[in-house]
């Protein structure tokens, strides 16, 4: 661990010294898999407004499951409800951990570092913290091998969303998922609206 603060740490808070957290290094491949994961390309340089150029480095099934298990906890501890009503907090939370966990330094040899905690993330701006969110869906779709079926759940957050009019909610699906959504559920926009004569 480095007495540095980290560069997402100078942004949200200049006084403080904040460690910053190191991913091993993984032993070379010992299988197909290992070996076809080894080579993959699992994420890309994007530019954060605020923040910079940095590496985002795609969540694993693993980060996924962790950053599940920990946003159920966090809203467990705040007393938030899982409902639709609190959609919005639950989808914040999860956009700090997966960002904490995905968005690391572009230097070449330090991928494995990460820009900022998990608090100095939830200490941005909302409005920056929806940009790199946003980013984080661009890129996982662009990486995406293939197209993938919406979800139930997605498919009702899509339309409480539109029915809130909540542009900020609807960006951070994506253009896969509302592509998707438009796909499957345009029937309902052409039967609720008539052309003016």
């Amino acid at each position: 661990m480095s007495d540095q603060p980290s560069r997402l740490g100078r942004l949200v808070a200049p006084a403080a010294v904040v460690s910053s957290a190191a991913v091993a290094v993984s032993a070379p491949p010992s299988s197909r898999l290992a070996a076809v994961l080894a080579t993959r390309r699992r994420g890309d340089f994007i530019e954060i407004p605020g923040v910079g150029r940095v590496w985002l480095e795609l969540a694993t099934a693993g980060d996924y499951l962790e950053i599940q298990s920990a946003t159920r906890r966090a809203m467990a501890a705040a007393a938030i409800p899982d409902e639709l009503a609190y959609l919005q907090a639950w989808e914040l939370e999860r956009a700090v951990l997966t960002l904490e966990r995905t968005i690391r330094e572009p230097e070449e040899g330090r991928h494995a570092t990460r820009v900022g905690s998990r608090d100095e993330w939830a200490a941005l701006d909302i409005d920056t913290l929806n940009a790199a969110w946003n980013l984080y869906g661009d890129v996982r779709e662009r990486l995406d091998p293939m197209s993938i079926e919406l979800a139930p759940e997605d498919q009702l957050a899509i339309e409480l969303a539109i029915k809130k009019k909540d542009g900020a909610l609807l960006r951070s699906f994506g253009a896969t998922r509302l592509s998707a959504w438009l796909a499957t559920s345009g029937g309902l926009l052409s039967s609720s609206q008539t052309p003016s004569s």
